[in-house]
């Protein structure tokens, strides 16, 4: 009986983490965060050094579909709460089914999605409703 309640706290967890990343502005399009007077913002949100007019964008595997928001067995009534990846929400489970889409997708196993797709595929259309994995501008450039 313990194990239940630890995978139920471990997932009750999970969720809120889930909803405080997905709460922050997230794209599945990679859109241009370039300020539109061409300065470089510290801190400010970025998909690539492009972004940051002169800075550098830090981040973990910037501008890449990121699988960390969709949650496998995690409660569900839509695909937004599974980290938007379209048809992971299984409608008679009610429950994410993170792999499942991306088999139909055309990456055969669970390995092939970890090494050809999650943190590896650019950001596109072609991560099926995830997030892209964004970074922040830092070294920017000495204004005055």
């Amino acid at each position: 009986m313990p194990d239940i309640k630890i995978r139920a706290v471990t997932l009750f967890v999970l969720a809120i983490f889930v909803e405080i990343f997905n709460a922050q502005s997230i794209s599945t399009t990679n859109p241009s965060t370039s300020s539109t007077n061409g300065t470089c913002t510290w801190f400010s949100a970025c998909y690539t050094n492009n972004d940051c007019n002169g800075g550098s964008c830090v981040g973990f595997a910037l501008n890449t579909c990121n699988c960390w928001t969709c949650v496998s067995s995690l409660p569900c009534q839509s695909d937004s709460t599974c980290g938007g990846l379209v048809g992971a929400c299984n409608a008679a489970t009610k429950s994410c089914d993170c792999l499942t889409p991306l088999v139909q997708a055309g990456y055969p196993d669970l390995l092939s999605v970890l090494t050809k797709f999650c943190f590896v595929q650019t950001c596109s259309a072609g991560c099926y409703g995830l997030p892209c994995n964004k970074g922040i501008c830092v070294s920017c450039p000495l204004t005055g």
